[in-house]
């Protein structure tokens, strides 16, 4: 469910996604069933992010916040 995560997702994927009653609808077209443009993409490189979590599960289930 990462769809319009960024800002430039609609001008790098092509094709129709879309959410039916909470589902997301898979295309039919070939392969993934969307095109994406590699001109657009070049333009945005992958840039690492690190994500830091704000709690932890123990190996005993418990979660600890910190």
């Amino acid at each position: 469910e990462m769809v319009g995560a960024v800002p430039w997702y609609f001008d790098v994927v092509k094709g129709p996604i879309r959410m039916v009653d909470g589902f997301w609808q898979v295309p039919e077209a070939p392969g993934l069933g969307i095109e994406v443009d590699e001109a657009v993409c070049a333009r945005y490189p992958f840039a690492p992010e690190v994500l830091h979590t704000q709690n932890a599960v123990m190996p005993d289930g418990t979660i600890v916040d910190w």
